[in-house]
């Protein structure tokens, strides 16, 4: 009797023993889970960072060439109308009033501007093919 007492008092501790170890193995497995799915969700979080950073980086250059080919087309249209402007000196007509050309004095028809703008379109055109 008191081997079987014995032996029994073997199992039980052998028992206890196996289940504390299936304990820690599936405490140790799930602290590798959460700090898998911590890594990955961190990973997620700075990727999704960086689109962010190149999404606006694109914007900004984008919004700077618009801005820039604005400034180039406002230069060009002034150029446009002082070469123009420069041809045109007023005239004195040979009665006895004084007149400017209108069309000298005004700056560029809207002919002239509209042409501008059409060059300008068709050159940011050939830019996205």
């Amino acid at each position: 009797m008191k081997e079987e007492n014995q032996e029994m008092k073997i199992e039980v501790e052998e028992e206890k023993h196996e289940m504390k170890t299936e304990v820690e193995e599936e405490k140790l497995e799930v602290k590798i889970e959460v700090e898998e799915e911590k890594h990955e969700m961190k990973t997620e979080v700075e990727e999704e960072k960086l689109e962010v950073k190149i999404e606006v980086e694109k914007e900004s250059h984008e919004v700077k060439t618009e801005l820039k080919q604005e400034m180039d087309e406002e230069v060009e249209v002034e150029e446009y109308q002082e070469k123009h402007q420069d041809r045109r000196p007023d005239h004195h007509t040979s009665n006895t009033t004084s007149q400017t050309d209108p069309v000298a004095s005004s700056g560029p028809t809207d002919l002239q501007i509209l042409f501008i703008c059409c060059i300008n379109y068709n050159k940011k055109q050939m830019q996205t093919l």
